[in-house]
């Protein structure tokens, strides 16, 4: 048996089935690695806080295939992990305002580049009351305000009171909220300030209406209609409101107040404001003729007539309603 297996392999190798030898070819390709890497973004970026960023990196050949990683760039004056987040992809967060270097390895090259995270700039501010409110003497109030856009960085609000000549900052107090208390009439300025905006509102605090007696009047009687007429103001009220209903005291009985009479507030030196009530459908000649204070009067939706030169001389009337 031996001897015919050594023919037949005689008889291979004779033919060149068979060789004595064999070698090896690897079918492996050599790794190519990068030359260059550098941020696509530059040398320097920067973003406002609360932006996310993806850093693409430029490698050299293309061909190259090495993973990169990315890693921040101690710095001893901040810490980067404070200003923003960084994963191993390349994304970073930006979260607080900072500076802050990364760098990225690629096959043992690197590159770095800077990040400048800034605010979110305030672009617009307004006080939501708008710019004029009236109000009266002991009101308590909250001002607000609205800014744009709605994620800025820094929406402090410094609230004060604008110093303007012939005006009195003392009628009424602000605290850091916004809380305002009326402690006496008159016109204030208020100032809202975020950052380098700035709104205002004018405040007029008007003295609080009192609904006087009706001792403080001159009345005329209609015994028929159980109607009156307010004749003439004797009161030093600074705000009024006329009484509605009085009392006869001829007989106890409840007229109701449909008129303001000739002259009945001509020449009042106190008043300021005043509040007629429901009811009154006529209002005399000269009613209120040289009430030279008088600079609010409420109408009431019964008034159907005003007298001639009803407000002659009322130097300071500035709203009717």
């Amino acid at each position: 048996m031996k001897r015919n297996f050594l023919i037949l392999s005689s008889l291979l190798l004779g033919v060149g089935i068979l060789s004595t030898s064999t070698t090896l070819v690897s079918c492996q390709k050599e790794e190519i690695k990068a030359t260059s890497v550098s941020f696509k973004d530059g040398d320097s970026l920067t973003l406002k806080v609360g932006d996310t960023h993806v850093f693409e990196i430029e490698v050299n050949p293309s061909e190259a295939k090495s993973k990169a990683k990315f890693t921040f760039v101690d710095n001893s004056e901040e810490d980067p992990n404070e200003i923003g987040t960084l994963n191993d992809d390349g994304e970073f967060i930006a979260n607080n305002i900072g500076t802050v270097t990364i760098k990225v390895y690629v096959d043992g090259l690197e590159d770095t580049i800077v990040v400048n995270v800034v605010p979110i700039e305030v672009e617009s501010l307004s006080i939501d009351q708008g710019d004029f409110l009236e109000v009266e003497v002991g009101d308590e109030f909250d001002l607000t305000t609205t800014i744009l856009p709605t994620n800025a960085t820094n929406k402090e609000i410094i609230w004060g009171i604008k110093k303007i000549e012939g005006y009195d900052d003392r009628y009424l107090t602000i605290d850091l909220n916004g809380h305002v208390v009326c402690e006496s009439d008159g016109f204030v300025y208020v100032t809202a300030t975020c950052g380098n905006l700035t709104d205002e509102i004018k405040i007029h605090i008007m003295p609080t209406l009192v609904e006087v007696d009706q001792g403080d009047f001159s009345i005329t009687f209609d015994d028929e209609t159980h109607e009156a007429t307010l004749s003439s103001y004797k009161g030093k009220s600074v705000a009024v409101i006329t009484p509605s209903t009085v009392t006869n005291p001829s007989n106890g009985e409840t007229y109701k107040v449909t008129s303001i009479g000739k002259n009945c507030f001509y020449n009042s030196q106190t008043l300021e404001r005043i509040k007629i009530s429901e009811g009154v459908v006529s209002i005399g000649n000269t009613a209120f003729s040289s009430c030279v204070d008088l600079y609010t009067l409420h109408y009431p939706s019964t008034l159907k007539e005003i007298g001639y030169n009803c407000f002659f001389n009322c130097k300071s009337l500035e709203d009717g309603s």
